[in-house]
This record gives C-alpha cells, sequence and structure tokens, in this order.
C-alpha cells in the first residue's frame, strides 16, 4: 500500500525577506500562483514572539473577543493568502500573510474581478519599494 494514501500534505510558507519572496529555501524576485482562499487574521507580538493570534480575526485562540480586547491597538491585521504555487507543471500549496500595508495593492483586483475569478487565474506576487522606500506587495494577473 502506498502510505502517500493516509499522509498529510506539506504547506509550506512564503515570506518577504528584502526585495525577494522566500520559498522552500530559495529566494524569488516574483511568484506566480493560484489564489485558493483569503482569511483575515490578526497576530499580537511581543518581545518578538508571538503572544496571541486569531485565525479568523474574530476570537483569539485562548477565546478572547478581539473587538473587545484592550490590546486589539497593538495587533498586526493581516491576509493569510492560501495559494499553489506555480512551478511548471507543479502547483505546490502555500500560505502568505500579507501585511496590511499592502491591502491596497490586492483591494483594486479584488474589486474589479471578484475573489472568485481571482481563484481561476494565475497571479504574480513581487516586492517593490513605494516612494518612502517601504517594501511592499504588488499583485499582477497575468
Amino acid at each position: 500500500m502506498n502510505p502517500a494514501y493516509f499522509s498529510d500534505p506539506t504547506v509550506h510558507y512564503l515570506n518577504v525577506s528584502g526585495e525577494n519572496l522566500c520559498f522552500n529555501g530559495q529566494t524569488h524576485r516574483a511568484i506566480r500562483f493560484l489564489l485558493c482562499r483569503l482569511q483575515p487574521i490578526r497576530k499580537r507580538f511581543h518581545q518578538g514572539r508571538l503572544a496571541c493570534h486569531s485565525p479568523d480575526a474574530q476570537t483569539s485562540k485562548d477565546g478572547q473577543t478581539c473587538a473587545f480586547c484592550p490590546r486589539r491597538a497593538t495587533c498586526q491585521r493581516k491576509l493569510r493568502l492560501s495559494i499553489h504555487i506555480i512551478d511548471g507543471a507543479t502547483l505546490t500549496p502555500a500560505f502568505f500573510e500579507l501585511n496590511q500595508s499592502s491591502f491596497p495593492a490586492l483591494q483594486p483586483l479584488l474589486e474589479q474581478h471578484g475573489e472568485q475569478a481571482l481563484k481561476q487565474q494565475p497571479i504574480t506576487m513581487k516586492v517593490v519599494y513605494d516612494h518612502h522606500d517601504r517594501t511592499r506587495i504588488e499583485f499582477t494577473l497575468d
């Protein structure tokens, strides 16, 4: 019997390092992907460590309602993108957590095409610098 029938697929994380996107130990200037899901999340860090997180941006893992949390202002709002990275004929599942500063880059695509339509066409993301020399993510349809 093939043990792969019963194993869970590995989901990788895509992250930003300088002006590159890092995935599977390699750096890329741009990544092509198919969008599977968008999910708002919240994370709060204290002294560089994750102190609290909410996988739905509503309720933290310990049951605190985010709307009433006294530390809400120190949370980072993010969008978790569940994606399939396109590498030739291979699709690799990955998560990418989009910081709030890059929300405006994704919003026009969502407004113009809708989430369902975006799930059916390849998207390219890359790191760019804004006019204040800060990095943000840029999205384009292929």
